[in-house]
């Protein structure tokens, strides 16, 4: 009984720790999207002002 009390912890434990990484990677993955869609938009608005230039 207390083998299988310990085997269910350690399941979710588990569990929760892939969910935390899972999350981790999508945070870091839209902050990337963000960042790089910044730097797209700053390189097009350079492009405009070098153009009216």
């Amino acid at each position: 009984m207390l083998v299988l009390v310990l085997v269910l912890v350690l399941v979710l434990v588990l569990v929760l720790v892939l969910v935390l990484v899972l999350v981790l990677v999508l945070v870091l993955v839209l902050v990337v999207q963000i960042f790089l869609a910044e730097l797209y938009w700053l390189e097009q608005k350079n492009l405009v002002l070098e153009a009216k230039n």
